[in-house]
């Protein structure tokens, strides 16, 4: 390790220290002396996919000093103490220019080693959705000669073979395969792109919007606060409708939850977002003027490795005599309308109910109080 103490000053030429095992050490040390040196730093990348499921690749310069001529995917470094979310919407719109959207960028494997001879790194690496001819992407000359589409299976040879490419047969990129035979092998590939790419309006810590715009899944990803609404529905007996989430969902899954709930994506109110939902998971269209507002809840939860869920969720009201028929589908696994007295049992260990005591909590109190007011 060369000069960490005496690095430059040039903080676009600083990486951060790593150790072995990926943590950060709090010290810098310039770019080059990383690479001289054998010091893990953090990089980033992305595969680019377009609809085609195809992935693009650039050909690095005949003058790169590194693997001059091969075949690599859209990265770099990540600068200093920048944030991972930051460095790759910085370095994609340095090599894509306009072409890549900060909004269509959503992590496909987490930070993983990556150790060449000359470089080792830990990388974590996004992917975006781009649809247009290779040969309408920019070139930048001094950087890049060519962008290219590949079929998968090219990609994947290209991964074993290690033959004029950046490409290592490794853990990292066997887990890029890994994610993308997962994605590629979706039934429902088109739908999953769509929900990937789902935009959300990005708020700060106290629920304020702060002018960004991300995806559904980077949000996830890196815990960026975001809107949702729920609402409660009560039928003339003042029981509560609840759903039961299909257990293949990573969020509460297979646990009994509020009737409606979901994601208010960009451009979307809480009235919009919930008639939206309302149809698709109870079936039931749903009257603006019915619902009342009943509380604001900030959730702060970690479900995976790869699902930080920050979120802030303006939860409704609504009565009801409509029937409600059972409902059984891909996000759904059954509903039930329960009794209050039920419903606080559920509460006291919240073993089959989704854990969101401050919604509940105001739930009950408002059916006591409104028994109280009607006696």
């Amino acid at each position: 390790m060369k000069n960490i103490k005496n690095a430059p000053a040039d903080k676009s030429e600083l990486v951060q220290v790593l150790d072995k095992f990926g943590n950060e050490t709090g010290k810098l040390v310039n770019r080059c002396d990383a690479h001289g040196g054998g010091v893990f730093h953090n990089e980033v990348a992305c595969i680019v996919i377009n609809f085609q499921k195809q992935i693009l690749l650039q050909k690095r310069s005949d003058s790169k000093k590194s693997y001059p001529g091969c075949w690599a995917l859209c990265a770099g470094h990540v600068v200093g103490f920048q944030p991972i979310e930051e460095a790759i919407i910085t370095e994609m719109k340095e090599e894509l220019g306009s072409e890549i959207k900060e909004e269509n960028i959503f992590l496909l494997v987490p930070k993983t080693k990556n150790e060449r001879e000359d470089n080792k790194c830990f990388v974590t690496c996004f992917a975006a959705f781009i649809n247009k001819p290779a040969h309408d992407f920019v070139v930048q000359h001094e950087e890049i000669q060519e962008f290219k589409w590949f079929d998968f299976d090219e990609f994947k040879s290209m991964v074993k073979n290690e033959k004029g490419t950046i490409f290592k047969n490794n853990e990292y990129y066997n887990r890029i395969i890994t994610e993308l035979e997962k994605l590629f092998g979706d039934k429902n590939f088109y739908k999953k792109v769509d929900e990937l790419t789902e935009k959300f309006e990005e708020l700060d810590r106290y629920g304020n919007p702060t002018g960004k715009i991300v995806t559904r899944e980077f949000a996830h990803n890196y815990g960026i606060y975001h809107k949702a609404a729920s609402l409660f529905i009560i039928n003339e007996k003042n029981e509560i409708l609840l759903q039961k989430r299909s257990k293949t969902k990573i969020r509460n899954g297979g646990l009994w939850d509020i009737a409606v709930s979901g994601h208010v994506r960009y451009g979307e109110d809480d009235i919009s977002s919930l008639i939206r939902e309302t149809e698709e998971e109870v079936g039931i269209n749903l009257d603006p003027k019915s619902i009342k507002f009943l509380v604001k809840d900030k959730e702060n939860r970690q479900f995976s490795e790869k699902f930080i869920d920050n979120i802030y969720t303006n939860i409704y009201v609504m009565h009801t005599r409509s029937k409600i028929k059972d409902i059984k589908n891909l996000e759904v696994d059954g509903i039930k309308f329960v009794t209050l007295s039920n419903l606080k049992e559920m509460m006291k260990t919240y073993k089959e109910l989704a854990y969101k005591p401050v919604a509940f909590n105001a739930l009950v109190d408002y059916i006591e109080k409104r028994d109280i007011l009607s006696t």
